[in-house]
């Protein structure tokens, strides 16, 4: 054995032996499990043998849907997270202008606000922006990543007009008519904000500044899209890959390969696998569509008008037509569709498509899914039960979104929304993540979500839906096996058994055992992947 753990609460996430205490590692997988006697018995004078101290150890926690680049190349830019104002967001600005010493016309970027979480609940807008600064074009970029901000001069370089007209999108305007430089879903591609792509190095030095945050959480896996325009496809592929084979890729990775159009679908398509001994760290996964946008800015497509926002249903980023379209193709090229959808009415659209799909061509193995599926009604539940359609979920956007729910889709359908209780009992897998960098990937604050119903503040303290709650027990299956089964590697992944990957926590605390409001905060002690340890 070249590593074995004893004296451990091992949760397996196996059936059939669901704990034990000790596990043995042999050449980057597992090798045996069971009692302490019956591990230590195969030791060898080579092998580390680590003492869990009775701490409890999981399978590798596996973020089913992120923006892994995204949330490493926006530290580059202005934190919003933290403001509560306007006036916050202007300081927060002015600050990072000074402290980066940022010359006069540089490009400004900043990301996290949400004004959901102001005493106001007022957006800001270009003019705003302008007293932070008339002298560096800025774009700031809403927490849920559809909406965007820019100021005059952002609007000036990137040619911004009134009359524009995007599809999928929307230029917003103040009631005068004139720009109020608030841009929507793919209206957001307007703003000149970099230079051009990304280089593969600094591309590989973003993943290795990210890395040890993940491991430090327990996660040794990521589903995540990184396809944006300053993230070429080939650039991104090129440094996951040379990480690979450097041996400096410490997380295993799943590209949700993110298709706009036709054409960039079937180029997306035609991408080869990497090469065999790569893909065990880094694979292409489903074609990934954006379908709608977010319940907080109200661009999530609805099949009625926002309860409070009549004559405003969001946007729907395709037509029914164009969605159809790309879902067949993805399905009938034998790949999986992981679809953006938030509204009831994306998200019965998306549910047409892939039916539409199967039917022309029955695919028994399809493994398509929703990714959100946050507004849903008892007619759509049963939908993803029948087409056997997956639920990509994020159980921490409870912590912002339990507040307005009701606000925005009314009482009735906000109490058979955000519904994973529900969809898992029916047999719906649940692959649960982030959507960091819209939340944080911490996952012990997303499976308190998960099991509470509550926000991060302990509010509503009946929970919101709590009948909707899981078990910690659910909560890590779904963040493992159901994970692993979404990216088709439930044959090697998400369970501590022999044969599969040597990849789990040692945690700081077992999540199992302790109340759930002292989840939040719980770290991994000794992470390991391939069996190799990352980090302790």
């Amino acid at each position: 054995m070249d590593i074995i753990i004893y004296n451990g609460e091992i949760r397996t996430m196996d059936g059939s032996r669901p704990v034990v205490q000790a596990i043995g590692i042999k050449d980057g997988l597992i090798a045996c499990i069971g009692d302490d006697n019956e591990v230590l018995a195969r030791k060898t004078p080579v092998t580390e043998i680590i003492d869990a101290g009775g701490r409890c150890v999981i399978p590798g926690l596996n973020d089913s849907h992120m923006h892994l680049l995204g949330y490493a190349a926006g530290k580059d830019g202005a934190d919003l997270t933290s403001a509560r104002s306007i006036d916050d967001i202007i300081t927060i600005l002015k600050a990072h202008i000074s402290a980066k010493c940022v010359p006069e016309g540089t490009v400004v970027t900043g990301g996290g606000f949400n004004e959901n979480m102001f005493a106001d609940k007022n957006s800001p807008s270009r003019r705003e922006l302008d007293m932070a600064s008339d002298k560096h074009p800025i774009c700031i970029v809403r927490a849920c990543r559809h909406v965007c901000v820019v100021n005059s001069l952002m609007i000036e370089r990137s040619g911004i007009r009134p009359d524009m007209a995007v599809d999928g999108g929307e230029v917003l305007l103040y009631p005068d008519g004139t720009l109020s430089g608030v841009l929507t879903e793919n209206a957001m591609d307007l703003p000149k904000t970099n230079k051009g792509p990304m280089p593969t190095e600094r591309i590989k030095e973003l993943l290795r500044l990210a890395a040890p945050g993940l491991a430090a959480v327990g996660i040794t896996s990521v589903q995540t899209d990184d396809f944006y325009p300053m993230f070429t496809k080939e650039n991104v592929m090129e440094a996951y890959t040379s990480l690979a084979r450097e041996g400096g890729l410490t997380f295993r990775v799943t590209e949700q390969c993110r298709a706009f159009d036709v054409d960039e679908c079937r180029v997306i398509l035609s991408l080869p696998q990497p090469i065999p001994e790569i893909q065990p760290m880094f694979r292409l996964g489903p074609v990934k569509l954006f379908a709608d946008g977010s319940l907080g800015a109200r661009t999530a497509f609805m099949r009625e008008d926002y309860h409070d926002a009549p004559g405003v249903r969001g946007v729907a980023i395709y037509t029914r037509a164009a969605l159809n379209e790309l879902v067949w193709l993805i399905h009938s090229g034998g790949r999986d569709a992981a679809i953006h959808a938030i509204g009831d009415g994306t998200i019965n659209m998306a549910l047409d498509a892939i039916e539409s799909a199967q039917t022309k061509h029955p695919r028994p193995d399809a493994r398509h899914g929703i990714v959100h599926a946050q507004i849903t009604t008892p007619d759509l539940l049963e939908r993803f039960k029948s087409l056997k359609v997956m639920a990509f979920i994020q159980p921490i956007f409870i912590h912002a979104d339990a507040p307005i729910a009701a606000r925005r889709v009314g009482t009735e359908k906000a109490a058979t929304s955000y519904a994973f209780k529900t969809l898992l009992d029916t047999g719906v897998h649940i692959p649960t993540g982030t959507d960091c960098p819209v939340e944080p990937f911490d996952p012990f604050d997303n499976i308190y979500c998960a099991v509470t119903r509550k926000g991060l503040t302990g509010d509503p303290p009946e929970g919101f839906n709590p009948d909707q709650a899981l078990s910690v027990e659910e909560a890590v299956r779904a963040y493992t096996t159901h994970s692993a089964y979404a990216s088709r590697e439930e044959h090697v992944k998400g369970k501590l058994v022999p044969g599969f990957y040597a990849d789990l926590a040692i945690l700081s605390r077992n999540i199992f055992a302790v109340s759930p409001e002292a989840i939040p905060g719980t770290k991994s002690d000794i992470t390991i992947v391939g069996g190799k340890i990352i980090t302790r």
